[in-house]
């Protein structure tokens, strides 16, 4: 991957793919489409270390090493976040992977 604007769109589906390659020989018992709207612990069943190992693997993708992932499991009150869904991760990655100028050149969305 280069370091160019990412669109939405295309971080989805990188990080679809991303989770389906991570989760492939999982035995989840979720049977849905892997979509924006799947929870990563609910509906995978995914751990704390899985939570790493995904991390890793987005920061290895889009090229941008030591993203403030903890802004994202850690709540404003200091408690880990329990449920995160695949686009609260888009929107993290979207703000993140395009730096500042990005957010500000497409409204913040």
């Amino acid at each position: 991957m280069i370091n160019a604007p990412f669109d939405k769109p295309d971080i989805l589906g990188d990080t679809l793919k991303i989770v389906r390659d991570i989760t492939a020989d999982w035995d989840t018992g979720f049977a849905g489409p892997l979509g924006p709207e799947t929870r990563l612990a609910t509906d995978l069943g995914c751990t704390s270390l899985d939570c790493v190992h995904l991390v890793v693997a987005l920061e290895e993708h889009f090229q941008r090493p030591n993203l403030p992932f903890q802004d994202l499991f850690v709540r404003v009150d200091g408690r880990y976040a329990e449920e995160l869904r695949i686009s609260e991760l888009v929107a993290f990655l979207f703000d993140h992977v395009n730096g500042e100028s990005a957010r500000a050149a497409t409204g913040g969305d």
